[in-house]
């Protein structure tokens, strides 16, 4: 799912100002300070202008070149930022080799435990300490824990719950669901893996600015308070996505399986490949 998603945003790259150009002029900015304030001078804000008017003062000419050469540097650092987003976002899933096997294992051991105690705890509980300990095993995740991460286990566990429920797989089952969605569902879950590939370029960005700090110390705290916020953003957007992708499937699966189950004419289906056929060349 997260594969034919990250396909699907990929289109979406006529924000690539706000995206990525935007962003990275403020990283500039910082290397600028780093490079003309230091730690002695750190708040000399007024220095730091003067000297930025400075470097782009002139005639028009080279003003151009410069703002042009700017503007390139901030799109490169993006697609940097943006690279190492798409690494952040296994570790964030707990999928693929950025998770040591031995680690990835244990870890999802201890979460695949303490749902287990969760879910007892609903199985003897009635009344309204039912309702609370549903809701204290779902926090964590609607079914047994297969990842590492909480975010890694809200994704896998649309995969065991359409498993579970309908008898699919979701890897047979995605690609032909999205085919057969309405438009408006696609923009809505396109959406919301676009805020998911935001907040971690959010926290690609802290990651960048934080050895930044060691020449301008105000850029460790930024990049600390944006790794952070990136990471809480993570959260928030991953378990929205999984929502969605959960009700997506519980709404349109019957009209999935409608079509999947439908008679073919073996020979009509023929005819029409030969004519295909016939216009392919």
């Amino acid at each position: 799912m997260i594969n034919l998603l990250q396909g699907m945003a990929g289109k979406l790259t006529d924000r690539w100002l706000s995206a990525i150009t935007l962003p990275g002029l403020g990283f500039l900015l910082a290397l600028a300070a780093a490079h003309l304030l230091g730690h002695a001078r750190w708040a000399d804000l007024g220095l730091l202008l003067a000297r930025l008017v400075f470097v782009w003062s002139g005639d028009a000419p080279m003003a151009a070149v410069r703002i042009a050469a700017g503007l390139l540097a901030a799109a490169g650092f993006g697609a940097i930022a943006g690279v190492l987003a798409k690494g952040l976002l296994p570790v964030w899933l707990g999928a693929g080799p950025p998770w040591p096997s031995g680690m990835a294992r244990a870890r999802t051991e201890r979460r695949s435990k303490r749902w287990a105690a969760a879910d007892q705890a609903t199985e003897k509980a009635v009344g309204p300490d039912l309702v609370r300990a549903v809701a204290r095993r779902n926090r964590q995740a609607l079914a047994a824990p297969e990842r590492p991460t909480w975010m890694g286990t809200q994704i896998a566990a649309v995969a065991t719950r359409t498993r579970n429920a309908y008898g699919l797989e979701p890897e047979a089952a995605w690609p032909r669901l999205l085919l057969s969605l309405p438009a408006e569902v696609r923009v809505l879950l396109t959406a919301a893996y676009a805020r998911l590939d935001g907040a971690a370029r959010c926290q690609a960005w802290g990651l960048m600015l934080l050895p930044v700090g060691a020449w301008w110390w105000p850029a460790l705290g930024v990049g600390a308070a944006l790794a952070v916020i990136g990471w809480a953003r993570g959260r928030t957007a991953t378990r929205a996505l999984a929502d969605l992708a959960e009700a997506t499937i519980d709404l349109y699966v019957a009209d999935l399986v409608d079509r999947m189950t439908k008679e073919i004419d073996r020979g009509q289906a023929r005819v029409a490949g030969e004519r295909m056929g016939k216009f392919a060349y």
